[in-house]
């Protein structure tokens, strides 16, 4: 859990840095692959910084398997909806 919050801690470091506005609030796709305790800790926390912050809104996605995510994000592919998935 301590790598996801320092990379949420990061992002928004990084995002903090730019100048403020009249403007509607800046959406974060979150990716993760956790379920269960640690999924729901992980909106835990997405919504407790929503809360502390209007210019910028993380929204929490559960992804699958940590390998795929990997995967996806060195392609820069999307996924794909959630019904066109196959076990395997």
């Amino acid at each position: 859990m301590q790598i996801d919050r320092s990379l949420l801690t990061a992002a928004v470091a990084l995002l903090g840095m730019g100048t403020s506005g009249a403007y509607a609030a800046t959406e974060i796709q979150w990716w993760h692959a956790m379920s269960g305790q640690l999924g729901e800790k992980a909106n835990e926390i997405a919504a407790n910084f929503n809360a502390q912050n209007q210019d910028y809104q993380v929204v929490p996605g559960l992804q699958g398997r940590l390998h795929r995510d990997h995967d996806r994000v060195g392609r820069g592919v999307p996924r794909r909806p959630a019904a066109a998935h196959t076990r395997t």
